[in-house]
């Protein structure tokens, strides 16, 4: 049996909404998003609110933490959102990881970024 991570309880839109009155504007904003989307979230902290098999994603994160990053230009990440991926077999073996991250940057018309794994070369 799989385990569930909390995604059979929820915390009500009120307390949710309590929780993101004080986070800064980007990362509030993002969860207002996530919110209407998805619905009250499964869990909350006070600087987190987390999904659970919402849509396609494994997990949703929102973060009133920011994280500032200047590549590929200056933007802030606040939501992560996973996925299960399977790639190929000789991808793994080779990097050791099948991981994969994908960082929504809060820009409307921007795609999320998408880093993936590549086969290391030989120097035969």
């Amino acid at each position: 049996m799989k385990p569930d991570h909390g995604a059979r309880q929820t915390v009500s839109l009120s307390d949710a909404e309590s929780i993101i009155a004080e986070w800064p504007d980007a990362p509030k904003r993002g969860a207002e998003q996530m919110l209407a989307q998805y619905g009250p979230p499964n869990e909350a902290t006070p600087t987190k609110l987390f999904w659970y098999n919402n849509g396609p994603w494994k997990r949703t994160l929102v973060t009133s933490d920011v994280v500032i990053h200047n590549f590929p230009a200056p933007h802030s990440d606040y939501v992560t959102q996973w996925i299960d991926y399977k790639g190929p077999v000789e991808c793994s073996m080779r990097s050791g990881s099948t991981m994969a991250a994908a960082w929504w940057t809060g820009q409307p018309v921007r795609a999320p970024r998408v880093v993936t794994p590549r086969p290391r070369t030989s120097s035969r």
